[in-house]
């Protein structure tokens, strides 16, 4: 079990600096791959002794397409456990910071210690004091659990890796086609089996600073990677960084356009093959069905104008974007309405690093902040 202290003493360099050495390794055993093709039996050569040296050239070509996943595995593994301790200890030095700014320490088991409000605090706001600080207490507690969740995620999903490096059982190469052999092929089926996982985060409806109590742990790269995979778990998530959270919901603007196009052409299709009489008219039983269609597509046709002129004016922050305007300040999605109603709320500029703070703006329909 990794405790408080283990994680205090953690250091991410000699992983980072690994990672090197074992790609150079890697990229000489796959440089292999050609020479291997061309280990054959000589034509013409048959019996038992033929039989035991291709046996032989089978063996060798299994071992290496072993090493070189074994080796992109650990490559794999390396590099993404360094980049990943990197958020654990900013974890750490946040929690470390609060801890120390306001007289409280961390023992050695994660134990939260309060060494005591300051000693001329008045009598009239003792009270108030100890709220406080219990206030604080229990998100030292919080963050201090969030740093020993992704660590152990970490060290559990390391041993993992390790293991099946140690036991042979990273990939199976018995069932190769060995005259076609890829040791790159054989690399990337090792780097995928030594990737690392990513802690779920907080449950819905956590507060906003319990997930910044988890994001804290999280490396850059994990954070983008959560907000690539994951938008949904990211996106409306207070707490978390806007500039994934723009990520993340820029990506579900783009799902939530594509589900309103798709139901907007079934609706459409249900208005156009609607039963008529020989005129093209809609029976008079039948107009109260028709008239509902008709109303659900135009409301379907409101969200959607919502939907594509925000995409139209966030586009005109892209510099790759025909709308591309360079006196428009980049906006971050830091929301969008999950109930498809065309809405968005959106910050001019990163909230995250603005000198001094700028309310955020819902936007409805098609109005947007300037």
């Amino acid at each position: 079990m990794v405790t408080w202290a283990d994680v205090t003493r953690w250091d991410s360099a000699p992983l980072q600096g690994a990672v090197g050495e074992v790609n150079t390794a890697y990229n000489k055993v796959v440089a292999c791959s050609e020479d291997l093709r061309g280990i054959t039996t000589a034509d013409g050569w048959h019996g038992t002794a033929a039989g035991a040296a291709a046996d032989e050239v089978d063996q060798v070509i299994d071992g290496l397409e072993e090493y070189a996943a074994e080796v992109a595995s650990l490559r794999r593994s390396a590099g993404d456990v360094g980049d990943a301790i990197g958020g654990v200890m900013n974890g750490v030095k946040e929690v470390e910071g609060l801890a120390r700014a306001h007289h409280f320490t961390v023992g050695g088991d994660g134990a939260i210690v309060d060494n005591g409000p300051p000693p001329d605090t008045p009598e009239d706001q003792r009270e108030a004091v100890a709220r406080e600080r219990a206030t604080i207490a229990a998100e030292l507690r919080d963050r201090v659990s969030e740093v020993l969740r992704s660590a152990t995620d970490i060290d559990d999903d390391f041993c993992l890796v390790l293991d099946r490096i140690v036991s042979g059982q990273t990939i199976d190469t018995t069932g190769n086609d060995n005259e076609n052999t890829s040791l790159a092929a054989a690399g990337n089926s090792g780097a995928a089996m030594g990737s690392l996982s990513i802690p779920a985060p907080p449950p819905e409806g956590a507060t906003a600073a319990q997930n910044a109590a988890y994001w804290a742990t999280l490396s850059e790269a994990q954070r983008t990677r959560l907000a690539m995979d994951r938008p949904e778990l990211v996106g409306p998530r207070d707490g978390f960084s806007a500039k994934q959270r723009d990520i993340a919901n820029r990506a579900l603007l783009d799902r939530q356009q594509s589900r309103l196009r798709h139901e907007r052409d079934e609706l459409q299709r249900k208005i156009t093959e609607f039963p008529r009489t020989g005129a093209g008219q809609i029976k008079l039983n039948d107009r109260l069905e028709f008239d509902a269609l008709k109303a659900d597509l135009d409301e379907l046709d409101g969200k959607l104008r919502g939907l594509d002129d925000i995409d139209h004016r966030l586009s005109m922050s892209d510099p790759t974007s025909p709308n591309y305007d360079p006196t428009k300040q980049r906006p971050y999605v830091l929301r969008i309405d999950d109930a498809g109603a065309g809405r968005a709320v959106v910050a001019m500029g990163n909230p995250d690093t603005a000198q001094t703070s700028r309310p955020t703006c819902q936007v409805p329909g098609r109005s947007f902040p300037r």
